[in-house]
């Protein structure tokens, strides 16, 4: 995601154009391992563990590595081997920009401190988000966002869940940008779930026809898909992402229950105006998040 944000630090900077930009972000995904194919190959975990440690993330909120260690399918050890040889994408990306002339090592380094100065971010907030963690971006972009302790809390937990599913999931070319305009007519379609408990929280997660067939696409890894397929896949994401906070919910004190999703060709129930909004674009496809606790 931090390689997301640079990359368009730069392109809006008139630093790299836009055909450069994507060039390179081709290259980060033809060379970027992920841990499961490198743990094969370096004969840790069977093919047969590492299906069954990525099936167990649709149901528990952690990492690869944490739940092979959880297992007994690796050692610390043996996953901090692997963390070294998995190059970040964000070095990647940097040696790509150097590698093809984009810019030098110095060049770089300045681009990085103004790019700090940049996005606001306090120098722990920097480097953690440089390291992954996605927090500090979304503290940042919903500073306060219902004006209540708590319910601010909520949202920014739930917003976070979300994207970081997004990330693990989808795509890791996550941009979370100024709310967009609230969809209407034909094009829009609308995942809307209440989370029932003794405070509620309404869900609602829009986008246009294209949008959602691309982020389904992407979540079961197929080139294209009819639409009533498309509409059961969102909602095997949106209920993976809702039962993962119900249970995590029990950290602020709340018992939260899942209940009827539905999936409407409908204008966006964001235009409530008790509905919070969060625009974000995956793949620059423009989505919405909305809501209410």
């Amino acid at each position: 995601m931090f390689t997301q944000y640079f990359g368009n630090y730069l392109l809006e900077s008139g630093i790299i154009s836009a055909e450069q930009f994507k060039e390179a972000l081709q290259q980060i995904k033809d060379q970027h391992a992920k841990l499961g194919v490198l743990a094969i190959e370096a004969g840790y975990m069977t093919p047969a563990q590492v299906e069954e440690t990525v099936s167990t993330q649709l149901q528990v909120d952690k990492k690869f590595g944490e739940i092979a260690l959880i297992k007994g399918y690796m050692t610390d050890f043996e996953l901090e081997r692997l963390l070294v040889r998995q190059s970040s994408p964000f070095s990647v990306f940097s040696q790509i920009m150097i590698d093809s002339g984009y810019m030098t090592y110095s060049t770089l380094s300045e681009h990085l401190d103004s790019y700090k100065r940049h996005c606001g971010l306090s120098a722990g907030g920097f480097e953690k988000f440089q390291a992954g963690d996605i927090g500090p971006v979304i503290e940042k972009a919903l500073p306060s966002p219902a004006g209540d302790p708590q319910k601010d809390a909520v949202i920014r937990a739930y917003t976070e869940l979300f994207i970081r599913n997004i990330l693990r999931f989808v795509s890791d070319h996550v941009t979370i940008g100024e709310k967009p305009e609230a969809q209407s007519g034909q094009d829009c379609w609308t995942a809307c779930q209440q989370l029932d408990g003794p405070r509620r929280l309404i869900t609602s997660f829009s986008g246009s026809e294209d949008a959602m067939r691309h982020i389904a696409c992407k979540f079961a890894k197929a080139s294209y898909l009819d639409f009533n397929l498309v509409r059961d896949i969102l909602g095997e994401f949106i209920t993976c992402v809702n039962g993962l906070f119900t249970a995590n919910a029990l950290e602020f004190g709340v018992g939260l229950k899942p209940g009827p999703l539905h999936i409407t060709n409908s204008p966006d129930i964001a235009q409530a105006a008790d509905m919070f909004p969060i625009g974000f674009f995956i793949d620059q496809h423009a989505y919405r998040l909305s809501l209410k606790f």
